[in-house]
């Protein structure tokens, strides 16, 4: 289930299949096709239903963008590197805006309506240029190698560190529930070592208790013997 999302990042660059680019109708097809799902593909809860709402949001996507686009079939793969690429592209413009241009700045990409979906979709607090502000017309596929190389990472490593986390915690409350009963163990067993150590001192007061008795049982029967013999 969580593999179907991770899987991702543990696959050889060199082995990755490489698919056509996308052409700007596919793109647009994508981001509307996107949009009732935004809330399930950028939730940041990492529970086993979150992971089965997303697995099937992504099926429902495929299947309908199959159906609807006249161009290649599009896997669930090709079409979350096509999403995470748009996201990333729209990250590193939004970025390029505080330092200043170049007339040789070669790292410009197309954003048109773009923003305007991807504004719905993303969520997070990246402020975005204004619409084909300082962009060239150009359209990248999802193995764009114009991107840095540590851009085009297809795993979501936030998602991936927050599950580390979860994992961690987990480890945490293990090991502390196993202190708790540790802790808990040692106190009965001292308890029980004190009732039993009380026990045994009762049993011995009781058993010198009866040897008095018994030899003042004893003295009382000789005195009363010695008594008759003096009368």
């Amino acid at each position: 289930m969580v593999c179907d999302f991770i899987v991702l990042a543990i696959m050889d660059k060199s082995k990755r299949e490489r698919s056509a680019n996308f052409s700007i109708e596919e793109r647009d097809l994508l981001l509307s096709l996107l949009r009732p799902y935004q809330s399930i593909l950028e939730s940041k809860e990492s529970s086993a239903a979150m992971w089965r709402k997303k697995k099937a949001a992504w099926i429902n996507i495929q299947n309908a963008f199959n159906a609807r686009s006249r161009e290649m079939f599009r896997s669930i793969k090709t079409l979350r590197l096509k999403y995470e690429g748009l996201k990333r592209m729209v990250r590193i413009k939004s970025s390029m805006r505080s330092r200043p241009r170049t007339e040789d700045d070669k790292n410009t990409v197309t954003l048109d309506n773009v923003k305007e979906e991807l504004k719905d979709t993303i969520h997070s607090s990246i402020e975005l240029p204004s619409s084909n502000e300082g962009f060239e017309s150009t359209t990248y596929s999802d193995d764009s190698d114009a991107l840095p190389q540590c851009q085009q990472l297809p795993v979501d490593l936030q998602k991936k560190t927050k599950l580390d986390e979860l994992t961690q915690a987990r480890l945490e409350l293990i090991q502390l529930k196993r202190k708790i009963l540790e802790a808990e163990f040692n106190e009965k067993k001292r308890v029980w070592q004190f009732e039993h150590n009380e026990r045994l001192k009762e049993a011995e007061f009781r058993e010198k208790e009866r040897k008095w008795k018994e030899e003042e049982y004893t003295s009382k029967i000789k005195l009363d013997k010695l008594r008759r013999e003096l009368s």
